[in-house]
C-alpha cells in the first residue's frame, strides 16, 4: 500500500511538470490569434496614414504683416495696404499653386479697378 502511494505521488508529480502535450486545435487557435493582431496593427497604421494625410499643417503664407499707420493719409495707407497685398498674392501663388497642393494661382492684383474698389470700401 505504502509502495502503490509513492508510486502514484511520483506519478502525480512527474505529470505536472512534464508540459502538457497541445491538441492541433491550439496550434491553429494561435496562428489566428497572431494575424488578427498583425492585421488590426496594419489597419491602425493605415488609419493613422489617413489622419496624418488629411491633417492640414497651417503655416504663415508670407513674413510679412501691415500695420495701420494714423498719421498717414487713407489714399498712402491704401497705396501701402495694395503693396501688402500683391506681395502676400505673389508668396501665396508660389507656395500653393505647387502640384503637391494644386490650388489655382490667383491672378489678380490690387490695381484693378474691381479689387481697388473692394478694398476702400
Amino acid at each position: 500500500m505504502l509502495i502503490a502511494f509513492i508510486v502514484t505521488l511520483g506519478a502525480l508529480a512527474a505529470s505536472t511538470t512534464c508540459a502538457p502535450r497541445s491538441s492541433p486545435w491550439e496550434a491553429s487557435r494561435v496562428k489566428s490569434a497572431r494575424c488578427k493582431r498583425r492585421c488590426s496593427r496594419k489597419a491602425r497604421t493605415a488609419a493613422n496614414a489617413r489622419r496624418q494625410a488629411k491633417r492640414a499643417k497651417f503655416t504663415l503664407i508670407a513674413n510679412t504683416y501691415w500695420t495701420f499707420d494714423l498719421a498717414k493719409s487713407d489714399a498712402d495707407q491704401l497705396d501701402d495696404f495694395s503693396h501688402f497685398f500683391d506681395t502676400v498674392v505673389r508668396i501665396a501663388n508660389q507656395q500653393l499653386t505647387t502640384p503637391a497642393v494644386g490650388l489655382k494661382p490667383y491672378t489678380h492684383s490690387s490695381s484693378e479697378p474691381k479689387i481697388r474698389a473692394r478694398s476702400s470700401s
